[in-house]
């Protein structure tokens, strides 16, 4: 029944708006709405409407270039204000796997392999705080050096490039 509920929304989302035909990540957004609102379906759609039309920047997900974007400038600020960090991983070589979850958390808004207290409280910020996109695009950089910051040192113990994905 949730899957059914999680393909309803996302087919709504898609006939609402003509224009997109694909789009990564959205129904991990999706499936963490439902989940949320105890599988209200249409509480869950207004919720999806609300964050994708109103509160994320245009074409955030479409082409991923919101995100390869996100990722990029993550990139340059753990150089320019944790170059011990940035360092550290390039010596490894493993930025790539850094990407990689630093990509995942940013397509499903913080909620990939993260605790659900901070998925929540992400969430909670987004849409109680986030009157226009260039709010969304702050809180998302805070959410993102939160938790660099608090994987720091297991990230600077890492010997291999492996242990930095897990």
């Amino acid at each position: 029944e949730e899957v059914f509920k999680l393909k309803n929304i996302l087919n709504a989302f898609i006939i609402r708006n003509l224009s997109i035909n694909y789009c990564q990540g959205l129904n991990l957004i999706v499936s963490y709405l439902l989940k949320s609102t105890d599988y209200k379906e249409e509480e869950s759609f207004f919720l999806f409407i609300k964050l994708m039309e109103d509160i994320l920047p245009f074409d955030y997900y479409y082409f991923a270039v919101g995100i390869e974007a996100e990722i990029s400038m993550v990139k340059i600020l753990i150089e320019k204000y944790e170059n011990e960090l940035y360092t550290h991983l390039n010596d490894l070589n493993s930025f790539c796997f850094l990407e990689s979850k630093l990509s995942m958390w940013i397509i499903s808004l913080m909620q990939y392999n993260t605790d659900i207290r901070v998925t929540n409280f992400f969430f909670d910020l987004i849409f109680f705080f986030s009157a226009n996109q260039n709010n969304f695009v702050s809180y998302l950089y805070k959410m993102i050096f939160s938790i660099i910051s608090i994987l720091r040192s297991d990230l600077l113990n890492c010997q291999l490039g492996q242990e930095v994905n897990q």
